[in-house]
């Protein structure tokens, strides 16, 4: 494809191109940010039940499928886990509107949520086999899977950074009845588990800071 994109979801809903690889022909989006409607919540659901989509050519000709029916009755005919399923109309205008002609997307999932996506567009026709997606689906399913070994090891990692410090507080107000020293006693014991460059507190008259933050004025 011309351009392979990890796409990352925010907690809030929103996206950003984490990663990327294209033609050096190509505008680069990575670090892009694009607002959470751009892929809607009911999209996001069939992108957890289908691990692949591919659009082989965005210009296609869509055929109806009518279910046999009974006079009066109207079968609920599902396709949601079909390959062949047509694709929005307005995903299908989204993607011309980008210069793609053709698609394929896999789905990041740690646990039950969609983390994100593994994008691949292309600016001409494109059709990959079978075998292909599997291999893809087999990718993100690998990839997904360090991604929440790693997840899983930093919210450790933070979790005994604030068990230290609040060990250390605890402590501190035993000992000399005052917590700040616990806080700001170290340049990096409270700005760690936070990744932050610096920090302040104001309580009363007392202003206390560490790390790059602004003076008391």
């Amino acid at each position: 494809y011309d351009r392979v994109m990890i796409y990352r979801f925010a907690p809030d809903g929103n996206g950003e191109v984490y990663a990327e690889q294209c033609e050096a022909r190509m505008e680069p989006y990575l670090g892009n940010h694009y607002p959470a409607s751009d892929i809607p919540q009911i999209a996001r659901e069939l992108y957890k039940k289908n691990r692949v989509r591919m659009l082989p050519d965005v210009n296609y000709e869509f055929v109806p499928i009518r279910p046999k029916s009974r006079v009066g009755q109207t079968d609920q005919f599902d396709m949601t886990l079909c390959h062949l399923r047509s694709m929005s109309p307005m995903h299908l205008q989204y993607l011309r509107n980008m210069k793609v002609q053709a698609s394929l997307v896999s789905s990041l999932l740690t646990g039950n949520e969609l983390w994100g996506l593994i994008t691949c567009n292309h600016e001409t026709p494109k059709h990959v086999g079978y075998e292909m997606r599997l291999l893809a689906e087999l990718l993100s399913e690998i990839v997904a899977t360090r991604i929440s070994a790693l997840e899983s090891l930093e919210y450790s990692r933070v979790e005994l950074q604030v068990q230290n410090l609040e060990r250390t507080m605890v402590e501190g107000i035993a000992e000399d009845g005052d917590w700040s020293a616990a806080l700001f006693g170290s340049a990096g014991r409270v700005l760690q588990p936070m990744d932050a460059t610096g920090a302040a507190v104001i309580s009363a008259d007392r202003f206390l800071s560490v790390g790059d933050a602004p003076d008391k004025d």
